[in-house]
């Protein structure tokens, strides 16, 4: 067994390039939460500068292992693939084969914003994370949602113009993490640790059915509501 001294020469001194292809992996990971592929939006950008971060895919340039071992971890392309450029979507998106998406739409352009709610609408049960913080979004995710058995689906942050009628069935047995807009809810099913409501009204008509509602989450540790209508809850 070669001491570290040994190793460390033998890599060049790099420590990262000893890791055996386990622990790569698990630090790729890593980094695919801490430092995603993203817009630039919220930052001064000088002429010249590039308006698109690669964040970890930097990475696959390191060396060729690197390279291949990142290649083939679809899950780390599938949370990515939805937010990269016009001319790196289809590449992306390849990489991410049958992993399960996280999806996340934020003011896109119209033609982009269609292409990926047809995809996730069409494909929801290979969803893990939909995430819809776009104002311009006029979808109709009521259909898309309601009674369908989605036991991929984690993360759910969506808003819905105009409120449904009635409430919507969420059939998502590992769902974790909810925060509904305009879009009250019953849960079957449910794995709730988090719960944010909002809109007008995002509540349901009175408190014994809110109560109800409550009652059903039993794993529930956070909960938010925000009810901006002028009408009492009676």
């Amino acid at each position: 067994m070669n001491s570290p001294s040994v190793a460390s020469a033998s890599t060049g001194g790099n420590p990262f390039l000893a890791l055996n292809d386990d622990a790569l992996r698990d630090f790729f990971e890593l980094m695919g939460h801490i430092d995603p592929p993203h817009r630039r939006v919220h930052e001064f950008i000088d002429p010249g500068e590039v308006r698109f971060r690669l964040g970890w895919i930097y990475l696959t340039h390191v060396n060729q292992r690197w390279r291949r071992l990142l290649l083939a971890m679809p899950s780390l392309w599938a949370r990515v693939f939805a937010n990269m450029p016009a001319s790196a979507y289809e590449e992306t998106f390849s990489r991410a084969g049958d992993a399960s998406w996280h999806l996340s739409f934020n003011n896109e352009p119209s033609s982009r914003r269609q292409k990926l709610v047809t995809l996730a609408q069409s494909h929801m049960e290979q969803v893990r994370a939909l995430r819809v913080s776009d104002p311009t979004d006029t979808s109709d995710w009521v259909s898309t949602l309601h009674d369908r058995n989605l036991p991929e689906l984690v993360t759910l942050d969506i808003s819905q113009d105009p409120m449904p009628d009635s409430d919507i069935l969420l059939r998502c047995p590992n769902l974790r993490d909810c925060t509904l807009y305009n879009l009250p809810a019953q849960f079957i099913e449910p794995s709730l640790r988090r719960l944010v409501m909002r809109g007008d009204p995002a509540l349901p008509d009175s408190v014994p059915t809110l109560l109800d509602t409550l009652v059903s989450l039993p794993y529930l540790e956070e909960l938010e509501l925000e009810l901006l209508s002028r009408k009492p809850l009676v």
